[in-house]
This record gives C-alpha cells, sequence and structure tokens, in this order.
C-alpha cells in the first residue's frame, strides 16, 4: 500500500532534524516543520535550497547542493551562517546526501540549529586565544627578564666605560636579534657625542662619527638632546626625517633602528642606538626592552666614570705621596750627613784637639751637642716615617722576650725618669712571648715610654704590663700624666699632630713617633690603641700575635 502525503509528512514532522528533499535542479519538493522553522518561511516547496540557504536569488554556486551536484561525493556537510525574515542570526550545520530511484534523483537535506554550539565554540576559542595570549605575554616578560638580568650580571663586573660599553653592544644586539648596536656618551665639556661601543658599522662611517656634535641633525644627538625615544620603523620614516644621513644609510644595509636616550638623574648623557636589517614595526615589549637596557646602561656608564675619576685621583695621590716620600728621604740623608759633621767636631774641640777648652765653652758644647742630638732624631722620625709610609721597612719576625726587649729599653728612658722622679714598675713575666721583630718592638717601646715620661708631671708613675689573651700578647704602658681628651684619641695616631702644641709648649718633637709605632705595630701583625682620661692619664696597649697563633 502506497504512503499518503499526510504520512510523509506527518513522518518528516517526527524527525529531529529540519529536512528539505529536493530534486535533482536543487529545488524543494518537500519539507517538514523543523526546516520551515529553521529557515523562518511558512512555505518552502519549489524554491531552490541553496537559495534558501544563502538568502541570494538563483541556485548558489556555493550552497550545499550545487557542492554535491558539482561533484563525484554522495554526501557533502556544510556550516552556514543563516539570517532568517526575522533577523536572528544562526549557524547552521546542512548535510545534503544524493538520492535516486529507477524514477528520479534528488537531494535530502537535513539541517540542525547550531548556534549555541557554535558560539561556545567561539568562546572556547576566544578564551584559548586570551590563554596563548596571556601566555605569550608572561613568557615575554621572563624572556626580557632574563635579559635584563644576563646584561645586569655583565655589568656588575664591568669597572671602565670600554667595558662597560661592549657588554651593552653585545647583550642588546643579542636580545633584540639585530644587525648592531652603537653605544654614544656625551663628552665632559658635554659639547661632543663620543662613541664608546659599536658593531656592524663600516670602518669609514665610524671613523667619520667616532665623535660629532651634540647640535648635529642625527637620531643619536636628538635623542640626547630631548631625552625622547626615538623608533624609526624602515628607510623611509628615517630618510624622510634625517634626509642629511642619507649617505651614511645608505653605506649600511639598516632598514630600522632604535635610539634610545642614556638617562641619569633626569638628564640624558647619551644615547643607545639598535639597528635591524629589515622594516619593522616595535612593539610595547621591545620599547619597553629598549628603555630597561638603556637605563642599566647609563647607570653603569655614570657608575664607570667615577670609578674611572676615583683611580685618577688615586693615581695623583699615590704619585705625590711618592713625591713626597722621596723628598722626606732624601731630605733626610742630606740632613744628617752634615749634623754628623756638626755633632763630630763639637766631640773633638770638646776634647781639646784643638786646644784648651774653657768651662764657658764646655758648657756650650754640651748645648750645641744636645740640640745636635735632638735634632738628629727629629730626622731619624721623619726618615723612619718616610720608610713606614713608602712600605720599605724589612721585618724578622721571630719569638721574642718580652723581659730582654725591655730589659734593653729601660737604661734608654732611665735617665729621663730619675730627672722627673718618675717611678717605674715592670710587671712581665720573664716566660711570656711574642712573634715580632725586636728592633722594631724595641723602637716601639722606647717611643711609649718617653711619651709616658714626657707627659707624666714629675713624681708620678710609669707602669709597663703583659699578659698573654688568647693568640695575642699585649703589651700596657700606663702612665699618670696629663691624659687625652676622647673626642681627639684617634687624631695623637696621625702624623705630625701634637695635641698640645703651642708657643710656649715644653713637649718637642715632629708628632711622628705614634704614628709610626702604630705602622710597626700593623706591619707585625698587630695593633697600638689607647684608652685615656683627662687628669688621670693614659694607657698605651701594643698587641701582637703569640708564638702559639702563628704556629697553627
Amino acid at each position: 500500500m502506497k504512503p499518503s502525503p499526510v504520512d510523509n509528512e506527518s513522518f518528516l514532522d517526527s524527525l529531529p532534524v529540519g529536512v528539505l528533499v529536493c530534486d535533482a535542479l536543487g529545488r524543494v519538493s518537500g519539507s517538514n516543520l523543523l526546516a520551515r522553522q529553521i529557515l523562518g518561511r511558512e512555505t518552502v516547496d519549489g524554491e531552490g535550497a541553496d537559495d534558501l540557504l544563502s538568502a541570494g536569488s538563483g541556485i548558489a554556486s556555493d550552497g550545499p547542493v550545487a557542492i554535491l551536484l558539482s561533484s563525484s561525493n554522495s554526501v557533502h556537510t556544510q556550516r552556514i551562517p543563516l539570517t532568517p525574515p526575522d533577523g536572528t542570526a544562526r549557524i547552521v550545520m546542512v548535510n545534503a546526501a544524493r538520492m535516486s530511484s529507477e524514477t528520479s534523483s534528488g537531494v535530502v537535506l537535513t539541517m540542525s540549529d547550531v548556534t549555541a554550539r557554535a558560539e561556545e565554540e567561539e568562546l572556547l576559542r576566544s578564551s584559548e586565544r586570551e590563554a596563548r595570549h596571556v601566555t605569550d605575554e608572561a613568557q615575554s616578560s621572563r624572556t626580557r627578564a632574563e635579559r635584563l638580568q644576563q646584561l645586569s650580571a655583565a655589568l656588575s663586573i664591568a669597572s671602565t666605560r670600554p667595558e662597560v660599553a661592549a657588554a651593552v653592544v653585545a647583550h642588546a644586539t643579542a636580545a633584540f636579534g639585530a644587525a648592531g648596536t652603537v653605544i654614544a656618551q656625551l663628552s665632559d665639556s658635554g659639547s661632543h657625542i663620543e662613541i664608546l661601543g659599536v658593531s656592524d658599522m663600516p670602518g669609514d662611517v665610524l671613523e667619520d662619527w667616532r665623535q660629532f656634535l651634540v647640535d648635529s641633525p642625527v637620531p643619536r644627538a636628538d635623542a640626547t638632546r630631548s631625552g625622547a625615544a626615538i623608533f624609526l620603523e624602515s628607510r623611509d620614516e628615517w630618510l624622510e626625517k634625517y634626509p642629511a644621513m642619507k649617505q651614511v644609510i645608505e653605506s649600511t644595509n639598516h632598514h630600522a633602528n632604535i635610539i634610545v636616550p642614556l638617562v641619569v638623574e633626569g638628564c640624558a648623557t647619551g644615547a643607545l642606538g639598535i639597528a635591524f636589517e629589515t622594516p619593522r614595526s616595535f612593539g610595547e615589549d621591545e620599547r619597553a626592552l629598549a628603555l630597561a637596557i638603556a637605563q642599566q646602561s647609563a647607570v653603569a656608564l655614570a657608575r664607570a666614570r667615577l670609578f674611572e675619576k676615583e683611580r685618577e685621583a688615586r693615581a695623583r695621590a699615590d704619585e705625590a705621596n711618592r713625591v713626597k716620600t722621596e723628598f722626606l728621604t732624601k731630605m733626610s740623608h742630606e740632613l744628617r750627613t752634615p749634623l754628623n759633621a756638626i755633632t763630630g767636631y763639637t766631640d773633638l774641640i770638646a776634647m781639646g784637639v784643638h786646644g784648651p777648652v774653657t768651662p764657658a765653652q764646655t758648657d756650650a758644647l754640651d748645648r750645641i751637642r744636645r740640640s745636635g742630638q735632638r735634632l738628629l732624631s727629629l730626622i731619624n722620625d721623619v726618615l723612619n716615617f718616610a720608610r713606614v709610609d713608602a712600605g720599605n721597612v724589612h721585618l724578622d719576625l721571630r719569638e721574642v722576650s718580652l723581659t730582654q726587649v725591655l730589659a734593653d729599653v729601660e737604661p734608654i728612658i732611665a735617665t729621663q725618669m730619675a730627672a722627673k722622679q718618675l717611678g717605674y714598675t715592670c710587671c712581665v713575666d720573664e716566660t711570656l712571648l711574642a712573634r715580632a721583630d725586636s728592633e722594631k718592638l724595641a723602637q716601639i717601646l722606647v717611643n711609649l715610654l718617653s711619651n709616658a715620661v714626657k707627659f707624666t708631671p714629675a713624681g708620678g708613675a710609669v707602669v709597663v704590663e703583659a699578659t698573654q689573651r688568647g693568640d695575642e700578647v699585649v703589651v700596657s704602658v700606663r702612665d699618670t700624666g696629663m691624659g687625652v681628651p676622647s673626642e681627639k684619641i684617634e687624631r695623637i695616631f696621625e702624623p705630625f699632630v701634637q695635641l698640645d702644641r703651642k708657643l710656649t709648649a715644653p713637649h718637642e718633637g715632629t708628632g711622628l713617633g705614634l704614628a709610626i709605632s702604630r705602622e710597626l705595630a700593623r706591619l707585625m701583625d698587630g695593633d697600638l690603641t689607647v684608652s685615656s682620661l683627662v687628669g688621670e692619664g693614659s694607657t698605651f696597649s701594643l698587641t701582637l700575635p703569640a708564638p702559639s697563633a702563628v704556629a697553627q
């Protein structure tokens, strides 16, 4: 029994997809309700299916029916954006399939509204794009941070401007994959810009532009004068803004350029240029990276310039110190020669070699001799200081008995102590040893004891003690003299300093004794310090290594 048209319509309407049944020319001969709802039409019979799906006139050449009929395929699937008469945009998935029988042939289209699914897919793609963008941004930030860290590491060990320039050129070129980099800085006078480092610049161009006026019509000068970055993304733009550079530009293979000022404390001190072999558009990342590299470069160059000035100042000071030391040494020797002659002839006259000497003459000769000895002592102080200051001191370090050295020193100052009626006490264990140069140790102790006698009023006392504290031996010289104000404690160790120097001062000398003594102590791996109370006295403490500490 042949089904009725009503039965066919009922069957098609029961399907979960829209259906269009078309003849061999693609005209609709049957449809179900869902198909008409998707198309937004009450009736579609007799119309071209591709026409309905494309909202055009005639049978569309790229519609599913036309595509299927023009191929040898039996099926064709196509997603089509559709705008029905009601204006509601939809996405429809269309499947076209050939159908044939003994009496006829045609095409069956099934349609599904996939608008919601398409929107979800687009949302997913948008999320993926956003995620990729975020990932790319994060990677760019990591890459930029790594490149800046690498540059920072290189700059941290660069102490001269050429070293800084070499590091910047190498790392900036690598960071941008650039053709070349140039870094230039203002001259000390501020009138010129000088190239400090460069790569990929022809030799003749470098020679011509190694130094140029700050008002020259070139990008590096512009960036230095204005303090603003310049981005030239093509050779045409470069030539348009800087026509005077045509010959230079054409002599290189550069088409784009970044020029960033080197700014320190708000002032541009030069410029960094990065050149590229092809035109390019500089994104925010590249611009930010260029500015960051320029900032690091500017700080490193400023630091290197300070280091250079400091080295120059130190070199000048060392030279002045050398000249001073040479002068003091030479003059000390020159002064000692006639002084020894004066002392020698004084002794000869006093001995009566040249005839009888009266008591008055003997007294005068004694005065000459004492003055000569005092002058010789001053000269020896200056000579010793010059030797210590120049590092020309030979040390013979060995185990030294402190009691033996003090026994050798005591007669030298005994007369001075007796003259002022000072009490003298020495409390040192006979077994106590120190590692020192016995001659230099005696020189220090003579100076400390002489100072104690000099600054202690008549009837006072001087006490010498020595103890071992761990790896150190401490020798203390304590007096009951005038003492030293706390704010002037360290000054007494400075060369040529005498705190109570006045026209009427009874204390004579060069003020070098303590300076020499401290330096000698430190040369023997020890030290010399002082504690004092005004009106009560001072205690000078000499520390030296114990032999056991050296043996370890």
